[in-house]
């Protein structure tokens, strides 16, 4: 969870125009006729939180095919042959289209690094990257 926040933390940064010398651009276009505005001004306040919570973390190298095979996931015994990434698949797309029909929602996908045999990747950003890669977000 922390990953994805500092994530989306990153993430949210970088999406606002900065400038060396901002200060003198505040409400200015540059010559790209991107508007400058005074940071203190923007705020991330939402109304509604969704949390789409993980349950398995993704082969990076099987990305292509997460989406209907399990191969494409390091699942546990009791997770195997019941269409188990179909499952997390439509949990991220449902988690995707109630955040962009509720106005001020807050997407999070949860889930650390649960599996000692898979290494630093977390069950949070393997949702991510699966949406990323498939354009659902």
């Amino acid at each position: 969870l922390l990953l994805f926040i500092w994530f989306l933390v990153i993430t949210l940064a970088k999406s606002v125009p900065r400038s060396q010398n901002q200060k003198s651009l505040r409400g200015e276009k540059d010559s790209k006729g991107v508007t400058f505005a005074d940071q203190s001004t923007i705020t991330l306040k939402p109304s509604t939180l969704i949390i789409v919570a993980g349950h398995a973390v993704m082969r990076l190298s099987k990305l292509k095919t997460a989406e209907k095979s399990d191969d494409g996931w390091y699942l546990l015994p009791y997770q195997r042959n019941i269409g188990f990434p179909s499952i997390i698949c439509s949990h991220i797309k449902t988690g995707i289209e109630l955040a962009k029909k509720v106005k001020d929602s807050l997407l999070i996908f949860s889930g650390g690094q649960t599996r000692k045999d898979v290494g630093p990747l977390s069950e949070a950003a393997s949702y991510y990257f699966l949406a990323n890669e498939k354009n659902w977000i």
